[in-house]
Parts: structure tokens; C-alpha cells; sequence
């Protein structure tokens, strides 16, 4: 996500459809007609912690995941232990007027690499609805920039489904719900797959996956990482190759944590299937609307700081990604409104007090 600014004005969609009884206004409200095509389109979540990038699928279902410390390399020094010595001789260089000699020498001396590391993925929660046609009525795709909720709506062989997911700040925990209108209508998949080298296992009703750190520039990977995803349910839950079958429900609230043996900068030895356990121990205790209504005021601290509220004009109807191309020729000043507040949704997301400070990247993590 280094392309923060181009993900202010790409990666939108709408809000409460899953929530239909609060609705944000059209400069709160980012919103899609259809699924996300790419991953820009997807809607970013994230408490600081973990992150999540929701693509709204139908038949078919990701959510893109990272956890705030999967790095790839290992605890290394990248200092040059001969910049010292050459210290004088790039400054006589500049002093004499010999500028690209004195940057060869300190790209060799100085900087030789390794040169930094990057964020791993852990992959992506994969859910395969059975017998879903391709073709739904009133879609919609939704994040609501006052709670921090993403959702999706839609109606299939006469059943609405709704699927609502939030990063919690409170309980820091990836929570997801789906819900269906006519009673157990609900049956899927889930399984999770990663690009980096990876094992999924159940354990009763949590799925977990196990993912290896890559080197990078030279230095061995030595992270790894546990993400775990507890199914509750009123329908059956059963493990069936690598993957947990969900079938017969009509309410299912997936809850997901993930943690890695990340200490500190130079320490690696932690425990993270431990710590993925203990986060999702402690949410499973409380329930789903226990869950939301924490988030909601832990986000609204921080987000209810500031406010604004300018003129929209007739595009604020528009889904999002078609108010923003019609944004250049228009008075619809409630657009920049609209920006200025996902940037403050996406720095919220990115960064909370324990964690590492935002860095473009931490809303939506990916790989670089």
C-alpha cells in the first residue's frame, strides 16, 4: 500500500449493509455496486495490529490478512562498518566540486545494503458459498468511516445475506459476521492460503494456519506467524481437508487473530501460537454485539475529534468510484469532505498506541 494517496481516491465502497439501521452520510460513507476487481478496490481494515483487505466476493469470498510485525529477513546490523573511514575523503570529494564521485563512493561505502526489509502477508481467509448464482440483486459494498465497518449486502434465490466486518480496536481481533434472512441458509468453506510457505490445520472449530518468513537481500527469514479463526455458529461445523465446512446456519461470527515470535527489533523468540491463542480466547468470551459496540467506542474516541461538512451536489448519489471520476467536472466539494475523513479513518487503522507508527502501508498491509 505504498500508494497511499491513489488508495484515498481507488479503495471505496459503501456502508451498511450489514447495518442497515445506521447509515452514514454520502461524506462518512465510501461505497461499491459490485465486488472489488483488484485489490485496490478491496475495503482496508486495520486497529494497528492486524489488518485485513475485504473484496466483497459472492460465490466467492477473500479477505487479504497481515499482522503488524511479519517481516521478512531476521534481526540483522545493516550499519556500514566502513563509512567512517572514508568519512573525510567524500567530503574533500564535495569540497573539490567532484559531487558524483563522492556519491559512488558512498553508495559503496555507506550504504552497500542489505537495505531494509518488508511486510509479509499472512495470506488470505478464503470463503466458498455453496450454490450462490453469479448474478444477485441490490448489492452493495460498504464501509462506514464512523464506525470503522465494512460491509456487504445482497439478495440470492429470494434470501438476503449480509456480511459485516470490523478490526477491533478494543479487543484487537478481526471479527466478521454473516447473516442470512431465511433460516439456515447459510453454507461455505473457509480455508486460508498464503504465497510464502504455509500449513493449515484444524483444531475443533478454529482453523489455523502457520506461515515461514522469507529472506530478503540476503538475510535468512526468521519469522513466523500463526493466524487462527474460530467459527461460531448455529449451524454445523465440521473439518474436512484443511478446511472447516459451515453448513446449515443462519448466523456464523468468524473471530481472527494472529500473532508471530516478534519480541523487538533483535529479539525473535516469542511464542505466537500462544499469543494468537490468548487474543482469541479473550474475544470469544464476549459476543458478537458485545464485540461491536467495544470497537465502536474505542474507534469514535479518536475519530469523533474532528468533523466537516461541506457542500456534496447531485454526484453524492453516485457509488463511489463513479462520484470520483465525475468529481473533476462537478461542485461536489462533499468528495473532499469524504477524502479527508478516510484519511483520517486510515491513519486511526494504521497506527495505535504500542504499535509502530503508520507508514503507508499499515491499513491494508501487503506484501512490497
Amino acid at each position: 500500500m505504498k500508494k497511499l494517496f491513489s488508495l484515498f481516491a481507488i479503495a471505496i465502497a459503501m456502508m451498511a449493509c450489514a447495518q442497515p439501521a445506521k447509515v452514514a452520510g454520502d461524506q462518512e460513507r465510501l461505497w461499491y455496486d459490485a465486488p472489488a476487481g483488484r485489490w485496490l478496490e478491496a475495503l482496508p481494515l486495520g486497529n494497528g495490529q492486524m489488518a485485513a483487505m475485504v473484496f466483497g466476493g459472492i460465490a466467492d469470498e477473500a479477505i487479504q490478512l497481515n499482522e503488524s510485525t511479519f517481516w521478512s529477513g531476521s534481526p540483522h546490523d545493516n550499519n556500514s562498518k566502513t563509512s567512517l573511514e572514508h568519512l573525510d575523503e567524500v567530503r574533500q570529494l564535495i569540497y573539490a566540486g567532484r559531487e558524483e564521485e563522492a556519491e559512488a563512493l558512498i553508495n559503496k561505502e555507506f550504504i552497500p545494503g542489505p537495505h531494509g526489509q518488508r511486510f509479509l502477508t499472512l495470506g488470505s481467509l478464503r470463503m466458498h458459498f455453496e450454490n450462490m448464482p453469479e448474478q444477485v440483486e441490490d448489492y452493495c459494498r460498504d464501509l462506514d468511516l464512523t464506525r470503522a465497518v465494512a460491509g456487504v449486502g445482497f439478495t440470492a434465490n429470494g434470501v438476503r445475506y449480509t456480511r459485516s466486518a470490523f478490526a477491533s480496536l478494543r479487543d484487537r481481533v478481526l471479527v466478521i459476521q454473516l447473516d442470512a434472512s431465511k433460516k439456515g441458509a447459510l453454507t461455505f468453506s473457509l480455508t486460508q492460503d498464503c504465497k510464502f510457505p504455509f500449513e493449515v490445520t484444524t483444531e475443533g472449530k478454529t482453523l489455523v494456519t502457520r506461515i515461514k518468513g522469507v529472506e530478503h537481500e540476503g538475510i535468512p527469514g526468521g519469522l513466523t506467524a500463526e493466524c487462527r479463526t474460530q467459527v461460531l455458529s448455529d449451524g454445523k461445523v465440521a473439518a474436512e481437508d484443511k478446511q472447516l465446512t459451515i453448513s446449515g446456519a443462519t448466523h456464523v461470527t468468524l473471530l481472527v487473530n494472529a500473532a508471530t515470535n516478534y519480541v523487538n527489533y533483535h529479539d525473535i523468540s516469542g511464542d505466537e501460537s500462544a499469543a494468537a491463542k490468548a487474543g482469541l480466547a479473550a474475544a470469544a468470551k464476549l459476543s458478537y454485539k458485545k464485540l461491536l459496540a467495544r470497537h465502536e467506542a474505542a474507534y469514535g474516541e479518536q475519530y469523533g475529534r474532528c468533523s466537516i461538512k461541506l457542500h456534496s451536489g447531485a454526484n453524492a448519489a453516485l457509488p463511489t468510484d463513479q462520484r470520483k471520476t465525475a468529481f473533476q467536472d462537478s461542485d461536489d466539494m462533499g468528495m473532499v469532505a469524504l477524502i479527508f475523513n478516510y484519511g483520517r479513518y486510515l491513519l486511526i487503522s494504521s497506527s495505535q498506541p504500542g504499535g509502530q507508527p503508520a507508514n503507508l502501508h499499515r491499513a491494508s498491509g501487503t506484501t512490497r
